[in-house]
């Protein structure tokens, strides 16, 4: 389905996917849409629908402590169309550096994993391709059995983890 991003200057069209979040497809398509956790829990993601229908997803994220339902006010990274769709996003557009990479979706096998605390595992995922990133980036992993996808960041190790970056 296409999505167009109204700005005072420029009109941004991309495709999503079913079931794919707005946010995401966006980025997938090299639209650098202003995001943060990607999950649900800063806002930084923030929009408002002008025309078409969405599920807006969590409804209980924690991002969505300050959107107005009568602004049709709804998160990107939580949001799927169900129809083509008109958005605004009032945050700044920027555009990607020339070095920047457009995210995408592996698979992989989770292996190595142990307990670091009673709530904390440590963890590999095994891809079959290597991973580019900037420090700094972040996976964004899903999995079988959890509702919600989790973002996870820290340092490069020899073998790609979920330390690892991407989306």
């Amino acid at each position: 389905m296409q999505i167009d991003i109204e700005k005072k200057d420029k009109l941004y069209q991309y495709d999503t996917a079913s079931g794919e979040s707005l946010l995401f497809a966006g980025l997938r398509s090299g639209l650098p849409l202003p995001y943060e956790c990607a999950t649900g829990t800063c806002g930084t993601c923030k929009a408002r629908l002008v025309d078409g229908d969405i599920d807006p997803g969590w409804a209980d994220a924690p991002g969505k402590k300050n959107h107005k339902a009568e602004r049709k006010e709804f998160l990107l990274c939580q949001a799927r169309a169900e129809t083509a769709c008109k958005v605004s996003v009032p945050a700044k557009i920027k555009g990607f550096r020339d070095d920047d990479l457009v995210p995408d979706y592996y698979q992989g096998v989770v292996s190595k994993w142990k307990y670091l605390t009673t709530d904390v595992i440590s963890f590999e995922i095994k891809l079959g391709t290597d991973l580019k990133f900037h420090p700094g980036q972040f996976l964004v992993f899903g999995t079988n059995g959890m509702m919600r996808s989790r973002s996870s960041g820290g340092q490069r190790r020899s073998k790609i983890s979920t330390t690892s970056a991407g989306l």
